[in-house]
């Protein structure tokens, strides 16, 4: 049965997805989009063999026969567009980093899943990449995680000029680093931590020039005692980062969130007294001419459909997403006000650390 699937967005990203299915051999198709323009939505379904294009989102979930749907716009849309799908009675959908923009938001949209019973993924595809699949085994051979540190950055050649436009300059399409970068380090630390958070100290630091957060620097406390540091700027150099220490040895993992074709993770033990042994475990793939030919987007896109089919249970979870979203607003409102801020969680949320 080949999945059949609808896009939300016909930006830089979808296409990432497009070329997974593609790819998938028929398994998973995209049998309609939409997008803002007519001519974009219409250049997305040729290029990736759509039955329909449309340019209202009302008129794509209308659209026969779809199992599943894709969200692939700005952060800021997002909550419109997961409340639409709910509404027209979708049960599945897989939906761009960052879920929402706001707690409130977060919240509503699971209060909103758990009525209608529908699944709502958000796109964490680092998670599928063999390396970081990887990582997790590993961390879970070397005991109790005591600290961990995870970066993004990634330069903005324009962020001090005022003319320069695009939605990651606009804090009102959701850009900035919290909900474009820092928010993987911020999954990856809440998924590796081993229990829920419960405090956070944060600097952050906004753009003169376009109004967003460029620069946001934290530390998070867990109930079980232990601590993440984060890092994600548009002033410095590409660099990405995950390291995890524990009691028994500590894993490392640069280029974490978007790994290329020669992945690299790094084990380091202490065999004795003052003695270090390290152990390189490498993950080749082709390579890839560009960030949405990446693999990676397949096996996302692969358990999106495996899910639909009822052969897997989400790798993310709502309430993952949801604890995001509430740690992200936590950080910004710290780095704001300069001072250290308890996180107040829901009783939904208050269960084992990665529900």
């Amino acid at each position: 049965m080949t999945v059949r699937l609808g896009m939300v967005g016909c930006g830089f990203i979808s296409h990432a997805h497009g070329r997974a299915a593609v790819r998938s051999g028929g398994a998973i198709a995209f049998a309609a989009c939409c997008s803002r323009t007519a001519e974009q939505a219409g250049s997305w379904a040729r290029e990736y063999g759509c039955e329909a294009a449309y340019t209202d989102i009302a008129q794509l979930l209308a659209h026969p026969r779809l199992d599943g749907v894709v969200i692939a716009t700005r952060p800021a849309g997002h909550a419109a567009h997961i409340t639409a799908c709910l509404d027209a009675g979708q049960r599945f959908v897989l939906c761009e980093k960052a879920l929402v923009t706001s707690s409130a938001a977060a919240l509503e949209v699971l209060r909103r899943a758990r009525a209608a019973g529908a699944t709502i993924i958000e796109a964490w595809m680092y998670r599928h990449h063999p390396a970081f699949v990887a990582l997790r085994e590993e961390v879970a051979g070397l005991g109790t995680v005591d600290h961990l540190h995870a970066e993004f950055d990634m330069l903005d050649p324009a962020r001090e000029d005022p003319e320069a436009g695009g939605w990651r300059r606009d804090p009102a399409a959701g850009g900035g680093v919290p909900f474009d970068f820092a928010c993987y380090p911020v999954d990856a630390a809440n998924l590796l931590a081993g229990a829920l958070p419960v405090r956070v100290i944060a600097s952050a630091f906004t753009n003169p020039h376009h109004g967003t957060i460029d620069r946001l620097f934290g530390l998070i406390e867990y109930a079980n005692g232990c601590v993440a540091t984060l890092a994600s700027s548009r002033h410095a150099s590409l660099g990405q980062l995950l390291r995890v220490c524990c009691e028994r040895g500590r894993v490392e993992l640069p280029m974490s969130w978007n790994a290329p074709a020669d992945a690299v993770l790094t084990v380091t033990t202490s065999p004795a007294f003052l003695q270090l042994a390290q152990r390189l475990r490498r993950f080749p793939s082709a390579p890839a001419g560009e960030l949405a030919d990446l693999p990676v987007y397949g096996l996302q896109l692969g358990h999106f459909a495996d899910v639909i089919r009822g052969r897997a249970a989400p790798a993310v979870t709502l309430a993952q997403s949801v604890l995001n979203i509430i740690v992200l607003e936590s950080l910004v409102a710290a780095g704001r006000t300069g001072s250290a801020l308890q996180i107040e969680l829901p009783t939904g949320l208050r269960g084992p650390a990665s529900g």
